[in-house]
């Protein structure tokens, strides 16, 4: 997936999921070797690709890992008419506000990081980075 399709996958989905997962992973500059029976692995060899749509503490872990310098202005429960979801507002570059959605608090927050991913100041994973300097 592109990085808009990421986003958009992000936004629109129900559920976390690990192929969402794994598109994150890549979305932010990872490589993902994916085997139907074993799950989807770093290539750098630090294991899995963790649970960033579903599971929080992930989230919290890969915006920690990838924006340091950021701050969540915020993380709550919305209602639209019918639906419920979840809206994230992150700051970062001290000037930089992005907001987005997701119908879950992990697909919101990492939604909120992939669409931080192309600002400026943005970090790249910490693994890459120490392979390239």
């Amino acid at each position: 997936m592109t990085y808009e399709e990421t986003i958009t996958a992000l936004r629109c989905a129900d559920t976390g999921s690990r192929e969402l997962d794994a598109g994150v992973y890549e979305a932010l500059g990872g490589t993902v070797l994916s085997n139907v029976l074993a799950g989807y692995w770093r290539e750098d060899g630090g294991g899995q690709v963790p649970d960033y749509t579903t599971s929080l503490d992930a989230a919290f872990a890969l915006l920690d890992d990838i924006i340091p310098t950021s701050r969540l202005l915020s993380l709550s429960r919305i209602k639209n008419g019918d639906s419920a979801g979840w809206a994230c507002t992150l700051q970062h570059a001290s000037a930089h506000i992005i907001s987005t959605t997701g119908a879950t608090a992990p697909l919101a927050l990492s939604a909120t990081i992939v669409s931080a991913w192309n600002r400026p100041c943005v970090l790249r994973f910490r693994s890459t980075a120490a392979a390239q300097g």
